[in-house]
């Protein structure tokens, strides 16, 4: 068994994954209709300062509110005009405030803690956000990885302005996911299967970006990503196993063949071994 685990010994990580249950769960008696028996889960975080408080984003039916490791759950809707939710991000100094990328509604924002939503649209040209990412050092700033390219907002979503360029790999999609490491900055983007680098203000063309970093990372709509702050180390789910870096994705090393193609990757806050 490999240092790193996907989180299944972890009794609270484990808990919170209940999510992936959510079917079995008693909120679908909470809905004015029977949940599915398979929901499209988006999305997952955990409170920075509480793990006891857990957020899960659903393509149906929006945000979802837990505050005791998963055990139940409440949705957390109001303000949502379109409850397609593909992605959360969380403010990593204020937890009370979150952003929501949605399926053509734009982006919404709650300051607190998802007791209400607004839009925070300004600028946005497209509604459909397939991945929102924050900087961990100016949580004010965000970037918003939509089709036509990314979008970028210095001020908490007050104004949106597209960044120059063109988004590196295929023709976008639905399957693109990004992330930011903190020190130094860099963003990271998954495009058709292939993991893009990016390093500085402003990712202003093509040759701003890496070549691919690391072939087959997933060929599905996820974020098999994680990363260790303590290690400087960048885990990865793919179609071949979990790999890891520690030089920024210049070269991999591969942990274990499974689990193949995982949805995600999540490290214990408190032990990033596990």
């Amino acid at each position: 068994m490999t240092s790193v685990q996907v989180v299944m010994k972890n009794r609270k990580v484990a808990a919170i994954l209940f999510v992936l249950a959510l079917f079995a769960s008693p909120l679908a008696a909470q809905e004015k209709k029977p949940l599915p028996p398979f929901i499209h889960n988006s999305g997952l975080l955990v409170h920075p300062k509480n793990p006891a408080v857990v957020y899960a984003s659903f393509w149906i039916y929006g945000v979802y509110k837990s505050e005791d490791y998963g055990k139940s759950w409440r949705p957390v809707n109001k303000g949502f005009k379109n409850t397609s939710v593909y992605n959360l991000v969380i403010h990593p100094r204020d937890p009370r405030i979150l952003y929501a990328g949605t399926h053509a509604g734009g982006v919404y924002k709650t300051i607190d803690g998802g007791g209400s939503w607004m839009e925070v649209n300004k600028g946005l040209t497209t509604g459909t956000i397939w991945d929102l990412a924050i900087e961990p050092q100016r949580p004010q700033t965000l970037y918003a990885l939509t089709s036509l390219g990314l979008f970028k907002t210095v001020d908490g979503g007050e104004r949106w302005t597209r960044l120059p360029g063109e988004l590196p790999g295929p023709p976008p999609d639905q399957q693109m996911t990004l992330f930011t490491v903190p020190s130094p900055f860099t963003i990271y983007l998954q495009n058709g299967g292939l993991l893009f680098r990016w390093m500085g203000e402003t990712p202003a063309s093509p040759s701003a970006w890496s070549p691919p970093l690391l072939k087959e990372v997933t060929t599905i709509r996820a974020k098999p990503f994680a990363y260790d702050a303590n290690a400087v180390a960048i885990y990865a789910g793919t179609g071949n196993g979990l790999f890891k870096t520690t030089d920024g994705g210049a070269h991999w090393t591969l942990l274990s063949t499974e689990p193949k193609l995982p949805s995600w990757i999540v490290l214990d806050p408190s032990h990033s071994e596990i």
